[in-house]
């Protein structure tokens, strides 16, 4: 596309850019201002690596290609924090011996699957499962699952009986 090709481009779809860097602000917690900057970036990289002769359509390209790169620049890069609003740093609550005793016996009484999972859960799943920042409860079980069958052998029958033994142990402290 042509500078003034990708200028008019750019006066016909800022309406869209609005709109995605409104529904990625509102999810990434950034200043929409701060997001619409980083769309209007993503639109004309579209536009430049637009082809005609690969893809059908410009509007269909350039939508998938913006939204698809705030998410990415959303996720990658979390809203920095105001220092003055930060928490004081305090021991955390796990790390008081008498947690670590009770975290102990907990851990002894739990069956070994139960031990394994709850083990890859406390030691930082993000680590084992490759998780992204802030993935949801679904995505976490899905990932765990998957890492269970594939990484450890494990079958649907035992992977869902240890889940649900975890949810009893979780539910009864």
């Amino acid at each position: 596309m042509t500078k003034r090709q990708i200028q008019t481009a750019f006066e016909q779809y800022t309406p869209m850019l609005h709109r995605l860097s409104h529904q990625c602000a509102g999810r990434c917690g950034r200043p929409e201002d701060e997001v619409y900057g980083q769309a209007c970036y993503e639109f004309v990289r579209a536009a430049s690596s637009f082809d005609a002769n690969r893809n059908a359509s410009f509007a269909t390209y350039a939508l998938a290609c913006v939204r698809n790169n705030i998410a990415k620049w959303g996720m990658q890069n979390p809203p920095a924090g105001d220092p003055d609003l930060a928490p004081v740093a305090e021991t955390p609550e796990f790390v008081r011996p008498d947690r670590q005793l009770m975290q102990k016996e907990w851990l002894a009484g739990l069956s070994d699957e139960c031990r394994e999972v709850a083990m890859i859960i406390l030691n930082g799943p993000a680590e084992v499962l490759c998780l992204a920042q802030g993935a949801g409860r679904k995505a976490v079980l899905g990932t765990l699952r998957h890492y269970l069958q594939e990484e450890r052998g494990w079958g649907l029958r035992k992977i869902w009986k240890t889940i649900r033994e975890m949810k009893q142990v979780v539910a009864a402290m």
